[in-house]
């Protein structure tokens, strides 16, 4: 498998995992009152152990070639932790931000996941 496919990995996760996920929430909802701050949260784990899981592989393989799979398995997490973060953020501006000021709010939103992606870029090249 080219390397260069492993991003497609979040796209097909995203497609596929989108509405099972909204199905699986439902569910979830009902049962065990799961809100939107625990759905956050357990985007935000996700998100945590994908780079964990990379410096597992690392030092199980002494620090030589890592297995592909190693790789996948991140970016299935990665994308675990956008379906969990991405519609709950949105939901949140929708639900606590009047009308009048929702698409502003919405804008702002999506700076700040900019933002933290040029801080992450900048501190990677670190």
């Amino acid at each position: 498998i080219p390397t260069a496919w492993l991003p497609n990995i979040n796209s097909i996760i995203i497609i596929i995992g989108a509405p099972f996920l909204g199905l699986i929430f439902k569910k979830i909802d009902e049962k065990y009152n799961f809100t939107a701050i625990h759905k956050f949260i357990t985007g935000l784990i996700y998100l945590a152990l994908a780079p964990l899981l990379l410096l597992i592989s690392i030092a199980l393989s002494n620090f030589h070639i890592v297995n592909l799979s190693w790789l996948a398995i991140a970016y299935i997490l990665i994308s675990l932790s956008e379906l969990f973060i991405a519609p709950v953020g949105y939901a949140t501006v929708g639900r606590y931000v009047n009308r009048k000021n929702q698409g502003i709010m919405t804008g702002c939103w999506i700076s700040i996941l900019g933002l933290g992606v040029l801080i992450s870029s900048k501190l990677s090249n670190l």
